[in-house]
């Protein structure tokens, strides 16, 4: 399965740090902060828990949404 998050930072400047850390630990295969604060997360099934832990861990929930794309973009959030 493969899921988009969408996170209410409340600003840029704190969706960033969030972006990050979850790219960095590669639970993330994009993060997308935009300018009002929210964050746009895809992701894989595997890693949703792991996604969700970090964002606890921060005081944050995500609302989820199930993707799906053509099996090259999929393959490519398997990658990531």
């Amino acid at each position: 399965a493969y899921a988009k998050a969408v996170v209410a930072c409340g600003s840029r400047e704190a969706a960033l740090p969030v972006a990050n850390e979850l790219v960095e630990a590669r639970v993330v295969a994009c993060a997308q902060a935009g300018e009002t604060g929210e964050l746009a997360l895809k992701t894989v099934g595997a890693c949703r828990a792991k996604v969700e832990a970090t964002l606890a861990r921060r005081g944050l929930t995500a609302t989820w949404t199930q993707i799906g794309g053509n099996d090259a973009y999929l393959q490519w959030l398997d990658d990531e």
